[in-house]
């Protein structure tokens, strides 16, 4: 164990860094999530930056991650279906970089290489009809040609490449990884999806925080910015109002900040006590319109699926990238604040 007691998560999107500050709290450790995407000073505990460069240019993301390299422990969380700038962020990394790209609890694994979702290689699926970032290859040595590949956690040595790729099928594979790596006299940057957040942090010694009480909310307002299919679906069938930006937009980001504002003026006028985000653009538009700048997150409800409340507003957000969870999501996450 090391000594650290401060440490920072990286994540290109607000609902990926919602995700992993549920995870973290999961864990009954301290952590903060931030919308201020420069370093600044750092609380005890974990802080996770929404870095806000899902959709910059990779020029633009490089310079922002680096300016962050000096801080350590640091851990990369990327998108699971391989959209953003993931090669301009994790060549920006302190090396040796260890990318771990599996997240077999929502259905992603990786072998020999090849990211496959539900069985099905990425770009064989909905995501490579992304509007703005469709998925063109399955192959993580398309994306990273000069990674090394290791298909086993044996092949964990050292010195270690400048960038590892690490295959894993099974929640088994990212533990046995974590177990390699503490028998390194260095543990190198770790990057990847939110699957393996719980085994980096278990490496350092973070402070303890135990997690704040899961609120009783009665209404609710649904907000679909994303447009993949499974998040529609899950709206559809949404019994509470929905606010939802239209299939055919012209420009996603105009389209982010008109629906949070939709959202102001509905939170205002009806004030229920929780709102359920589909879509990184779409809530970090409307924690923009609120005002919100800080987030403490709530342990993780389904995997994939976050909650957060902020001191900046008496509402609770549930948050969730645009293919997680069962069609009947909406109801599920009522139930469990009933």
């Amino acid at each position: 164990m090391s000594p650290h007691a401060q440490g920072v998560v990286l994540a290109d999107d607000a609902t990926g860094a919602l995700e992993c500050g549920s995870l973290l709290a999961t864990l009954g450790l301290a952590a903060t999530v931030t919308l201020a995407p420069h370093p600044g000073t750092l609380p005890d505990g974990v802080l996770v930056v929404d870095t806000n460069t899902r959709h910059a240019t990779p020029a633009q993301a490089r310079a922002l991650i680096q300016s962050w390299a000096a801080r350590r422990p640091l851990y990369k969380k990327t998108d699971s279906t391989l959209r953003g700038n993931i090669a301009a962020e994790l060549l920006a990394l302190p090396a040796p970089v260890l990318y771990l790209p599996a997240y077999p609890a929502v259905g992603r694994t990786v072998e020999a290489g090849i990211l496959s979702v539900h069985g099905t290689p990425v770009h064989l699926t909905e995501f490579a009809a992304d509007p703005r970032q469709p998925v063109c290859s399955s192959n993580l040595l398309d994306l990273l040609p000069s990674a090394k590949l290791l298909t086993h956690p044996n092949q964990l040595a050292e010195p270690l490449p400048p960038l590892a790729i690490g295959d894993a099928t099974t929640e088994a594979d990212l533990a046995n990884w974590a177990t390699a790596l503490e028998s390194l006299s260095i543990i190198p940057t770790l990057a990847g999806p939110a699957g393996f957040l719980p085994h980096w942090a278990r490496l350092f010694a973070f402070p303890a925080q135990p997690p704040a009480p899961r609120p009783k909310l009665k209404s609710w307002l649904v907000l679909c910015g994303s447009l993949h299919p499974q998040s529609r679906r899950q709206a559809a069938l949404s019994e509470s109002p929905v606010l939802a930006t239209p299939l055919e937009r012209a420009n996603p980001e105009s389209a982010a900040t008109e629906l949070a504002a939709q959202a102001r003026d509905h939170i205002a006028q009806h004030r229920p006590d929780g709102v359920l985000i589909m879509g990184g653009d779409t809530a970090r538009a409307l924690w923009q319109a609120l005002g919100i700048t800080e987030l403490h997150p709530l342990p993780e409800l389904l995997p994939g699926i976050a909650a957060c409340q902020s001191p900046q507003s008496s509402l609770t957000f549930v948050t969730k990238a645009g293919g997680f969870g069962a069609p009947t999501l909406v109801q599920q996450v009522k139930e469990i604040f009933e």
